[in-house]
């Protein structure tokens, strides 16, 4: 305002210096998030190469340092790059975005140190920032205003460095427990940071599915990648191919990949996700279950981030994956805590929506498929088999005698009964871009219950009554020919005139995606979830609706 000098009150100071984290390990990820964007940086300038795209951190002593080879900070910019609050040069395609997050270690420590060299310059810039001293002047209401109190607690020295040197070190002095903790480091690092996926991860279930969707591979080849290593041991992302649930070892699904865009605004997120092959609750010893929401593959929000866009909270349990921010115009908030508001955020929480409705039908016929379905026709088999051989006994009345045969005819009837469950479950998983690789998994888990229970009851069973365990890709095959067959025609009803009454065909009305079907599968699945988005939107009416339909076919399919 012209005749009015503003101040910057020395509260922002305390924001800076890590006021509102109430997590001292988030200190980790402010540091983090500017090492790899100056290594992006240095990999652009032709520096170095991705195998030296790495972030180096110690915390064995009573100081931390986090170090990387990337670009540096000319001595020439120290002022307005570490000293000067809220002045950021970084760009849309960095993962820091505000230049305030330097100093977020500051409460936490006593000094925090940074030197850093610029490649082609012969000198090391040290600035020391006195934390100690800064929060004392903070407390004191004495007028200072916060560049006040910068001038008063940072001091720049520098000494000779040979010109071929590039690099920027953290050091946080005299750093309080809670951040020099090695175990709760490298857990926060390994679901905040764009570190690679565990080996076991990637070998096991990621690569299946990149061979067969290859276009999701160069996605992910796009999201920055950063290898960090903690006291000399490297972190990587805790997903893997087995976990445990009671005790009791599960596959990992090959991951389902999807996208999310719009016609207008075009693509907004992709994503993957994953279930285990009895699709059970994730338990509570898998931290990472859910879906993790990511911007430049740096985590966005706490872990339950995206609960609230499944129907029911639980249904997050029941998978692990990660949803990838595309849109440029999709951003952070300062604190990355959340997403900035904007039209676009809110046409991907409607994808999301739409999406996350999908994959809680997928995992849930999974589930029904094995505990409705193949878990009984195992059981039955076994007990089948069991009043089989009692029908032998010689002693047997023959009260006895139809009491067995009754209970054969049960157990007939349970097999019948699940049998018939297998059709409508496999018709659900099918609409997964994965399915085959889903019910891989998930057969070969049932194939080796079905051994299991076999094996049981032969260590228990007499020479010669022992049993070979059901054929579960038989029992597929079987219910999937059976429901391909063509229905018999309804038998005319003989009314009490006598008469004829003529009988009721059933009548399948056509579905307004049915016309996508001559594009083939994938492309006919697309337009099934498009359509879903569409009609699930509460916001549209139907006129706007059709108009939106009628667009796309006249777009597609002419």
């Amino acid at each position: 305002m012209e005749g009015y000098k503003c101040n910057v009150g020395k509260g922002i100071l305390k924001i800076c210096m890590g006021d509102n984290y109430t997590d001292a390990t988030v200190v980790f990820r402010e540091y983090v998030q500017n090492a790899i964007d100056a290594i992006y940086q240095a990999e652009k300038q032709g520096l170095i190469t991705n195998t030296e795209n790495y972030v180096s951190i110690d915390t064995n002593s009573c100081n931390i340092s986090i170090q990387d080879r990337g670009v540096g900070v000319e001595a020439s910019k120290i002022g307005p790059i570490l000293v000067d609050l809220g002045n950021s040069t970084k760009s849309g395609n960095d993962i820091g975005q505000y230049g305030i997050g330097r100093l977020s270690g500051a409460n936490w420590c006593d000094r925090i140190v940074f030197e850093t060299s610029y490649y082609g310059e012969e000198v090391c810039s040290i600035l020391t920032f006195d934390a100690k001293l800064a929060r004392e002047l903070v407390s004191q209401n004495d007028g200072q205003d916060c560049g006040d109190v910068m001038d008063s607690v940072t001091k720049l020295e520098t000494k000779e460095e040979s010109a071929d040197q590039h690099y920027f070190r953290v050091t946080l002095e005299n750093v309080k427990e809670e951040l020099r903790n090695e175990d709760s480091v490298r857990d926060y690092l390994s679901f905040i940071a764009p570190v690679p996926y565990n080996e076991n991860f990637y070998d096991d279930c990621q690569k299946k599915a990149f061979q067969k969707h290859p276009e999701f591979e160069e996605l992910s080849s796009k999201e920055k990648i950063c290898k960090i290593h903690l006291n000399g041991k490297p972190v990587v992302k805790p997903y893997s191919s087995t976990i445990y649930i009671d005790s009791k070892a599960l596959r990992i699904t090959p991951p389902t990949f999807f996208k999310i865009d719009d016609e207008d605004y075009g693509d907004l997120a992709w994503g993957w996700y994953s279930i285990n092959e009895e699709a059970k609750q994730m338990g509570e010893n898998v931290r990472y279950k859910g879906l993790r929401l990511r911007a430049k593959n740096m985590a966005v929000g706490p872990q339950d981030y995206l609960i609230s866009f499944f129907k029911n909270p639980t249904d997050a349990n029941y998978v692990i994956g990660e949803v990838f921010v595309m849109h440029k115009d999709i951003h952070p908030t300062g604190s990355r805590d959340g997403m900035k508001p904007s039209r676009e955020f809110e046409l991907l929480k409607i994808g999301l929506k739409s999406k996350f409705k999908e994959i809680t039908s997928v995992y849930n016929a999974v589930s029904k498929l094995g505990s409705a379905a193949l878990k009984p026709i195992i059981t039955s088999h076994t007990q089948i088999a069991e009043y089989n051989l009692e029908k032998t006994r010689e002693d047997l009345t023959e009260e006895s005698k139809k009491e067995i045969e009754n209970k054969i005819k049960e157990s007939k009837g349970i097999v019948e009964k699940a049998k018939s469950e297998i059709a409508s479950k496999l018709k659900v998983i099918d609409t997964a871009e994965n399915a085959d690789l889903i019910k891989e998994v998930m057969l070969k888990h049932w194939a080796k219950e079905a051994q299991r229970n076999a094996s049981d009851y032969n260590a228990k069973a007499k020479p010669g009554h022992k049993i070979n365990p059901i054929n579960i890709d038989s029992i597929i095959s079987s219910a999937v020919s059976d429901e391909a067959k063509p229905a018999k025609p309804m038998t005319p009803a003989v009314g009490n005139s006598g008469s004829v009454s003529e009988g009721i065909k059933p009548t399948v009305e056509p579905k307004d995606t049915d016309k996508y079907k001559q594009l083939g599968k994938s492309e006919y699945n697309l337009m099934k979830k498009v359509y879903s988005v569409i009609n699930s939107e509460s916001r549209l009416d139907e006129k706007t609706k059709e108009k939106i339909k009628n667009k796309l076919e006249k777009k597609i399919l002419s």
